[in-house]
């Protein structure tokens, strides 16, 4: 089974360092890059370093592909609307120019993925799945770990309606920190901050399994429940027939085994907790530290701040309640209503007295939460600031504008929230003087 990873910033670099790690040699992984000169310099330091305590170490063993808009007018050539290659000849000479390596041929590179880990910008997302879907398969398994929510539903309602066709989706987050090093190979990562990965798998949308039987089972006391493989599909041995699940199967066991970055496997009702308070100290850091430009931790040290965060809190604590009121599924989407729902949605059907929000996601839990990242990321510049100086469209829709939509939904205000979300959409937009 050959592993992908996409989105080889920090995060995707860390993952992809320590999977190459814990797999055997014999399991490939492939690293897909933008440009030719990304995987020329790839190849020119020897593979991904990792830098934790000022002590890097380089970890090689990786096959690569490139991802560039010059690929996919080639592919169109090439290949016609059903895969089938139509120019052999055209074939071989863009695997000479696309430099890929002896082991990377046009064929090999639109083979089906078995299991792709996705760490790009959440809002580019959905048109490298453009480029990518027709490798994607009802057998293949997909690992989402970005910032913020509603990937997963756009991918879905965009390309993957047909449950039937649908990769499996594993959904994850993580609380360790890294930053890339400012001089010298961009494949080169600072670990600034240990913290865990939790995952969990999106239900079966074709209902025949229940990936999360023994964690519930009844027949078995609570204290030694827990979560199985054999629950995903059955083991098998090399070379027997693959079971639909198989590549999930064997995606969940890979993650598992990433002992140094602390995985937790858990049902995605918990794993939903964990990306709802994410999104929340993102939707605080990360536009606060991109409007004043400054660290998160210059940030975090006045009183100004804390007030706002404490109002951005207070609003996403009141639309988690109003959710968990409604009886709505924990789940990483929201319908295509909430997407679609406007201003004028405010206050329609609005009960008079809104309930607490679920443990976890209360108000005060969640200022917990944003101060004691902003603490232990002190020195850390956040992704929204470096986007905008970069000139960088940024992830708010993710962010700020999750929360907005989700609260036009449940017809709860918040206004705090949208006004930091209106300056980062201003601020996207307006060149500042200095750089006219």
């Amino acid at each position: 089974m050959r592993f992908h990873v996409i989105g080889i910033g920090p995060i995707g670099s860390l993952v992809a360092f320590h999977l190459r790690r814990a797999l055997p040699p014999a399991l490939p992984i492939t690293l897909v890059v933008k440009t030719k000169g990304r995987a020329r310099d790839l190849r020119t330091s020897g593979g991904i370093a990792i830098e934790t305590g000022g002590m890097p170490i380089t970890q090689g063993g990786f096959d690569v592909e490139i991802f560039d808009p010059l690929e996919e007018v080639v592919f169109d050539l090439v290949y016609n609307k059903d895969g089938e290659m139509r120019l052999p000849s055209a074939a071989r000479a863009w695997r000479r120019e696309g430099e890929l390596g002896p082991a990377e041929s046009m064929d090999s590179v639109q083979k089906p993925i078995e299991s792709l880990i996705v760490c790009t910008k959440a809002h580019s997302t959905v048109g490298v799945f453009r480029r990518i879907r027709r490798r994607l398969t009802s057998h293949s398994t997909v690992v989402l770990l970005q910032n913020g929510m509603g990937v997963y539903d756009h991918l879905v309602s965009e390309l993957f309606r047909n449950p039937f066709d649908r990769p499996q989706f594993v959904l994850a987050t993580t609380t360790h920190a890294a930053r890339s090093k400012t001089h010298g190979s961009m494949f080169h990562t600072i670990h600034t901050g240990q913290g865990d990965l939790a995952f969990g798998i999106v239900p079966d949308p074709n209902r025949e399994r229940d990936f999360e039987r023994s964690k519930w089972n009844p027949q078995v006391p609570p204290h030694a429940r827990a979560l199985s493989l054999d629950d995903i599909a059955p083991f098998t041995q090399n070379g027997a027939p693959r079971d639909r699940c198989s590549s999930l199967r064997d995606t969940i066991a890979a993650l598992s085994n990433l002992t140094s970055l602390s995985p937790i496997w858990e049902p995605m009702s918990d794993v939903q907790v964990r990306l709802k308070r994410k999104l929340v100290v993102n939707a605080c850091i990360n536009p606060m530290t991109a409007i004043t430009e400054s660290s998160n931790g210059a940030l975090f040290g006045n009183e100004t701040a804390r007030y706002v965060t404490k109002t951005i809190c207070d609003e996403a604590a009141a639309v988690f309640a109003r959710e968990a009121a409604a009886g709505a599924q924990s789940r990483d989407f929201i319908s295509r209503d909430i997407e679609e729902s406007d201003e004028e949605s405010y206050g329609k059907n609005s009960p008079s007295q809104v309930p607490e929000a679920p443990r976890g996601l209360r108000s005060f839990e969640l200022q917990d939460e944003v101060f004691r990242v902003a603490r232990r990321t002190s020195l850390n510049y956040s992704s929204m600031l470096v986007d905008l100086w970069k000139g960088r469209n940024t992830e708010i829709e993710h962010l700020n504008g999750y929360l907005r939509r989700l609260g036009q939904h449940y017809a709860v205000p918040t206004p705090s929230n949208d006004l930091l979300y209106n300056l980062i959409k201003l601020k996207e937009r307006v060149v500042p003087a200095a750089r006219i």
